[in-house]
């Protein structure tokens, strides 16, 4: 059984991000970043499995400190994300 972010309450002063993708087979991939680092993922079961599912949408939810060009990093990770999708399809 897969584990959720589980926030202790300590602050390692990196911005924490957590994005969330909602796939065509109905499963839910949640992924946390502290910076750069993933430091939790999580999916949901499929209601239809399917053996490469496309990407049907993406948040992305920020908290903590800001780094200043962050926001390209996490850009170029949306882009990628949405490159290999097109590649499955």
């Amino acid at each position: 059984m897969a584990q959720g972010h589980r926030d202790t309450g300590g602050n390692s002063g990196e911005e924490t991000t957590v994005v969330t993708q909602v796939m065509s087979d109905g499963s839910v991939l949640t992924t946390v970043y502290e910076g750069k680092c993933i430091v939790s993922q999580n999916k949901t079961h499929a209601a239809n499995p399917e053996k490469i599912p496309t990407i049907l949408s993406n948040q992305v939810e920020k908290s903590g400190k800001a780094v200043e060009g962050n926001e390209e990093s996490l850009a170029c990770a949306e882009t990628a994300s949405l490159m290999l999708n097109m590649l499955k399809s």
